[in-house]
């Protein structure tokens, strides 16, 4: 968003092609330039030589069905891209990274093209060669570093264009790694190499800056030379030896790293502690791939937690460069990140160098500082800030509240988000900022702006919602407590994500009025910045990831107050609507519900559960009595159907919650019901059901989910009778699989010893099988495979235990405490087993989704290159 006032803005428009394209014509014209330019330097180059291709090959059948061919397939294409692509080039995209291209950057992209931009060689590219360093140059300028040569005192910048920042930030760790080891390598060729004859005679300055003789050096000290004088040792053997650029290549090239390899040069010279590179913890994904391919190892990357505005700790880095210093461990590089992607924030460059002058002086430990700006290195240009932020951060209806990511101004002095502080800040953005025109906003509210939102054009934010509100008796609303719920808030996220992107191949972009996008919060990587973010929202601390939205400015033109202000109305209005499905699943109340039986001699109900409806989000098994006819059906359908799982069905909707909190107080409970077969629903057996005692009552709502799966076992409830014993797998974390078996049977000894302590509901865990091996197990039954572990007359290793928790016990943490087993034995899986991953996954308030289509667009456009495919 430009706030730039006056004419000055209309040059900025003369470089897009626009939104409405309204410069295409000059596009156009420029493009017929290049082409024109192109015709004349082919024409020119030896005009005597002979045509190509010879007269009439043009107007021969085989060319031309060909020419037509190619152009019948560019107009397929191009009406795809135009069909299909996002529209980037609007105002009204907010999503990724991308904007519309200035025409300037695209015709020099083209007529590079035509003239073969190979930059491996100046022979091959004389131009473009010197274009690229033009362009290094230039980018080295806009960065503040030094490019002219008479400034002796400074080092001179350089650069070079890459494929992406991906690339940039391998390059940087293999500058890190070669120049940390260099010095190494020189040692080698000193001691025992084609440099000996310098060895009594060369000094070099030591971290700290003593002067010492290179080959008396300690391994430390070679490890810890200060980058620039590791860069000016070739220059110093030039100047003091007259030791040429070629004889030091020779003289090195048995000891380099690309040489000999790290290892060995590690092994040389007793490093038993590899060199570290560090980073916050919210870093780009490319960071970890680079330490991986450059030989560091992924594991050497040392992550540091990053404080509440998601940058790195520095004092959390300054810790573990102490501790680098004492162990004696080398460190490779600091990544200072300006501009992450996620938050777009801005890391203090300033104090890491201010660190690395500390350790290089005190403890001898020097180390590269490397700035990560692909993405906010262009904004040491502008000091722009975008409405946008202004807008999430005073976003608030009766339905849903929206937090902006960064803190605003009385929160960072420690009042909530929720205080009367925090609201009449929003307030005055409101009145200052948003009921404004850009012309009119003061230069105040221009510094307040500047304040507000991340530190540079992207904004993350999150949405919770209220629960309905009351009417009071003088007939005012009253607002609706929040959400507390992590889950139901992510769930609210990705429904509104969802409407403002494109979700299929077969997405109608037209029928999006904005783009956004999201992003997690993971708690391992974003630490106690996450958790206060959870507390800002009105949420409970939680485990699971924090889903996040994001906007990204990137639209260079200017748009006015009522194009942005009704951009945000249509993002209440869908998320208002996409509030009433997360009340809708999360309300409580009467619910048809579903049990699967398990025994004969005593029956027992395991409620078919599901982690997103508001009444079944629990883990429930019942003992029950069932009247005659009931009673008399069942025992039909086991004999007649032993493999099947027989589900008994509330016949109308019934209050569960209720129901189980009487039976709790030991007041049996009665409802209508029917039982069939799972899948085959009829209607002849009814009667009347009485629920007599509970085993286990817990809940599976997100609050209640343990941070991992069980790690040493995969557990169940044991219950049962003497005779018959049943299992039922403990539903700790979503997304999970429902596994129930009936009659199961135990080794003698073991089903000996349970017997005194199965009333209780016992805990039975799979000894050789993890369960976060197996999880998260998928989630549709057509999915599951036949070699799956929990079949018909399988056997397995098992310890049973009693449950240190009462049945009505909330996780997480249901595990914890398991102390002395009751015994260890087998048990063998009987004929009436039932895996089913749908039911407790399966979410029905989810969005609609469109299978996408095999693009048949793309096998067209070969078929009509070949002629065997007839355009419209």
């Amino acid at each position: 968003m430009s706030f730039v006032k006056g004419n000055e803005f209309h040059a900025i428009n003369s470089y897009f092609i626009g939104p409405k394209a309204a410069n295409l014509p000059d596009f156009r014209a420029n493009v017929n330039i290049v082409l024109g330019e192109l015709l004349e330097t082919r024409q020119r180059y030896f005009p005597n030589d002979a045509d190509y291709p010879p007269k009439g090959v043009r107007e021969s059948l085989p060319f031309q069905q060909v020419r037509d061919n190619f152009s019948n397939a560019i107009q397929q294409v191009a009406r795809m891209l135009g069909d299909r692509s996002i529209p980037f080039w609007s105002p009204r995209y907010e999503a990724h990274m991308c904007a519309d291209l200035t025409m300037p950057s695209m015709l020099g992209y083209f007529m590079t093209m035509l003239y073969n931009p190979n930059n491996v060689a100046l022979e091959t590219s004389p131009c473009t060669t010197v274009a690229e360093q033009r362009a290094g140059k230039q980018l080295s300028e806009l960065f503040g570093y030094n490019t002219d040569e008479r400034k002796k005192n400074l080092p001179l910048a350089w650069g070079h264009l890459t494929a992406d920042g991906t690339i940039a930030n391998l390059e940087s760790i293999w500058v890190a790694r070669n120049l940390k080891f260099y010095p190494l390598s020189l040692f080698q060729a000193v001691k025992e190499g084609k440099l000996k004859f310098i060895a009594d005679t060369f000094e070099v300055e030591n971290c700290k800056g003593d002067l010492r003789l290179f080959k008396d050096m300690s391994t430390w000290e070679l490890l810890n030379l200060r980058p620039e004088t590791i860069l000016e040792l070739p220059e110093a053997l030039k100047q003091q030896f007259n030791i040429s650029d070629q004889f030091l290549e020779e003289a090195l090239k048995e000891y380099s790293i690309q040489t000999a390899g790290k290892d060995a040069l590690e092994k040389y010279h007793g490093i038993d502690k590899p060199a570290q590179y560090m980073i916050g913890k919210t870093h780009h994904y490319s960071w970890p791939k680079g330490a991986a391919l450059m030989g560091l190892g992924s594991g050497n990357m040392t992550e540091i937690d990053v404080d509440l505005d998601a940058c790195i700790d520095t004092t959390l880095l300054q810790e573990k460069l102490h501790e680098c210093a004492r162990e004696g461990q080398g460190v490779y590089a600091v990544v200072a990140i300006v501009g992450s992607t996620e938050e777009g924030a801005v890391e203090r460059l300033s104090e890491i160098l201010e660190l690395r002058k500390k350790f290089q002086k005190d403890y001898g430990l020097s180390f590269l500082v490397h700035a990560d700006a692909a993405w906010g290195g262009y904004f040491a240009t502008m000091l722009e800030r975008d409405m946008l932020s202004a807008y999430w951060a005073t976003i608030e209806t009766e339905d849903f509240i929206c937090v902006p990511f960064n803190r605003l101004g009385p929160e960072r002095m420690g009042y909530g988000f929720r205080s009367k502080e925090v609201e009449e800040e929003k307030q005055w953005f409101r009145d200052n900022v948003l009921e404004k025109e850009n012309k009119d906003i003061t230069a105040e509210a221009m510094d307040r702006l500047r304040e507000l939102g991340s530190d540079l054009n992207i904004n993350a934010f999150a949405l919770n919602w209220k629960h309905k509100g009351s009417r009071s008796q003088n007939g005012q609303l009253q607002e609706g407590e929040l959400n507390r719920n992590m889950e139901e808030a992510n769930y609210l996220m990705k429904r509104v994500v969802e409407k403002f992107s494109v979700t299929t191949g077969e997405t109608n972009k037209t029928d999006i009025p904005l783009f956004l996008t999201s992003t997690k919060f993971k708690p391992e990587l974003y630490g106690k910045c996450a958790q206060v973010f959870m507390d800002r929202l009105g949420l409970d601390r939680s485990h699971q990831d924090l889903f996040v939205l994001r906007n990204v400015v990137m639209s260079p033109l200017p748009t006015k107050k009522d194009f942005i202000a009704g951009l945000m109305r249509t993002f209440e209005e869908v998320t208002n609507e996409e509030v009433k499905f997360c009340r809708d699943r999360n309300k409580r109340g009467n619910r048809q519900v579903q049990f699967l039986m398990q025994g004969t001699d005593e029956v027992f109900l395991v409620l078919q559960g599901s982690f997103h409806i508001a009444p079944l989000r629990q883990q429930l098994i019942l003992t029950a009595e069932l009247d005659s006819n009931l009673q008399q059906h069942y025992a039909e359908l086991r004999n007649r159907y032993p493999r099947d799982a027989i589900i008994l069905e509330s016949l109308d909707e019934i209050a569960l919650e209720d129901k189980v909190e009487n039976l709790a107080h030991d007041r049996t409970q009665d409802f209508q019901g029917r039982i069939h077969r799972k899948g085959h629903v009829n209607n002849e057996s009814q009667g009347v059901v009485r629920l007599t005692r509970i085993i286990k009552s817990r809940p599976i709502n997100s609050s209640s989910h343990d941070p991992t799966y069980p790690q040493q076992y995969m557990p169940f409830y044991l219950y049962g009778s003497a005779k018959e014993k049943h299992i039922s797998h403990m539903l700790l974390r979503a997304p999970n699989i429902a596994l129930s078996a009936s009659n199961v049977a135990l080794s003698p000894e073991l089903d000996q010893a349970i017997r005194p302590h199965l009333p209780e509901g016992l805990i039975l865990t799979l000894s050789s099988i993890p369960e976060v091996s197996v999880q998260p197990c998928m989630i549709k039954n057509q999915d599951i495979p036949p070699y799956f572990f929990f079949q018909r007359k399988k056997q397995f290793k098992v310890t049973v235990w009693r449950d240190p928790r009462s049945p009505i016990a909330e996780g997480p943490g249901l595990l914890e405490g398991l102390r002395n087993p009751i015994g260890s034995g087998t048990m063998t899986l009987g004929n009436h087993v039932d895996v089913d991953a749908e039911e407790v996954n399966h979410n029905p308030a989810d969005c609609l989704r469109i299978d996408p289509t095999p693009w048949q667009d793309f096998d067209r456009i070969g078929d009509i290159l070949d002629g065997t495919y007839d355009c419209p």
